[in-house]
């Protein structure tokens, strides 16, 4: 809540001069503490970043005037436009403006329509993913779960894998309760089997029990331990083989 309060409050104030640089530095305290306490990558900075987008846009040459009046330590060259530019006619675009504006445009309005897609599918997108990349979901869901591996091969030969003779345990916590990962590494131990025994892909068949918790629900089926994962197709909708979310959140309160 009182992330939520800092971005609520906090962003009005940066379009303000007076109070811009102080919720700056807040923001700087708050995307470090991110940075150092979450494992989000490069988020914190580049959020932290992009922050300086409201401000002036001359703030580097004050900034270096800043410095060069106390240390004179850094010259910064102004670089002006060439008098013998071509000027556009005030209120006329030229192809080049209208060029800039219309693929700003194309480029803000995928922005905003992919990252809501995952409305558009069924299912819970906190449980089969189905959208969940790209998208303004952040911190939202907590999955632990448990992965096994059945193959099936010529003359029903039945084999067992074990992802951690291929992956490191963050790999395999990561990949346990994510339907398109489960669905890379199948495809992974059938070519490793094909290769290994000389077989044929049409002989070859695979199958998960992949149990889930989400948001410290109790453990459920998530995918459909009947289906060959390896005859799914990269493109096949994750509902005709990822089961629905079974399980209701805890009532630990009541």
């Amino acid at each position: 809540y009182g992330v939520i309060l800092l971005h609520i409050v906090g962003a009005p104030l940066l379009l303000f001069k007076k109070t811009r640089l102080i919720v700056l530095a807040i923001y700087a305290f708050f995307h470090l503490t991110n940075a150092f306490v979450f494992d989000i990558g490069i988020f914190p900075f580049l959020t932290f970043a992009a922050t300086l987008l409201l401000f002036d846009p001359s703030w580097p040459r004050q900034f270096v005037a800043w410095l060069n009046e106390r240390g004179k330590a850094l010259r910064w060259r102004h670089i002006s436009q060439s008098a013998s530019s071509v000027q556009t006619p005030k209120g006329v675009f030229s192809f080049s403006q209208w060029l800039i504006v219309v693929m700003i445009s194309m480029w803000l309005l995928v922005q905003l329509t992919v990252p809501w897609r995952h409305f558009f599918m069924p299912g819970n997108v906190a449980w089969n993913e189905a959208g969940h990349r790209f998208s303004w979901r952040m911190k939202l869901r907590d999955k632990q779960g448990t992965i096994k591996f059945v193959l099936y091969g010529k003359n029903d030969e039945r084999v067992e894998y074990d992802p951690q003779q291929h992956l490191n345990r963050r790999q395999l916590n990561k990949m346990a309760c994510i339907p398109d990962m489960i669905w890379q590494y199948a495809q992974f131990i059938e070519q490793d089997y094909i290769a290994a025994h000389n077989q044929k892909p049409k002989d070859v068949k695979v199958y998960v029990d992949a149990m889930c918790s989400l948001n410290t629900r109790e453990p459920a089926p998530l995918i459909n331990r009947l289906i060959d994962i390896t005859a799914i197709p990269r493109n096949e909708p994750v509902q005709n083989w990822v089961l629905p979310l079974s399980k209701a959140l805890p009532r630990r309160f009541i």
